[in-house]
């Protein structure tokens, strides 16, 4: 059986290794378009959650741990984020006197 030029060299290269995947940092997911849009409408309606939280609720600590658990969780891709955020938010929901005092009336 004969060899031709581009069999030998396909033996004898070197196996290419393969490149381990590491989960980027925030400038890549900014990089990419359609990571930036959906940060970028994740982060607004977090925003407007928060803001509803603290004009119904009026609970300006409740709408401040929700950004926090919110923004967390988008920059750090946190899988476990979105129940811990439905979670909080259910709490300052049902508890807004809890942790503030009185609820503020609504006119």
């Amino acid at each position: 059986m004969s060899k031709n030029k581009f069999s030998e060299e396909f033996e004898t290269a070197e196996p290419v290794p393969a490149k381990v995947r590491t989960p980027g940092s925030v400038l890549d997911m900014i990089a990419n378009p359609a990571a930036r849009t959906y940060l970028l409408i994740s982060f607004g309606g977090l925003i407007a959650t928060c803001l509803l939280v603290f004009l119904f609720f009026s609970s300006m600590f409740g709408a401040i741990i929700l950004f926090l658990i919110g923004a967390g969780g988008l920059l750090a891709r946190w899988s476990s984020a979105p129940p811990v955020f439905v979670l909080f938010l259910g709490y300052f929901a049902l508890f807004p006197n809890i942790i503030i005092g009185d609820r503020a009336k609504l006119v």
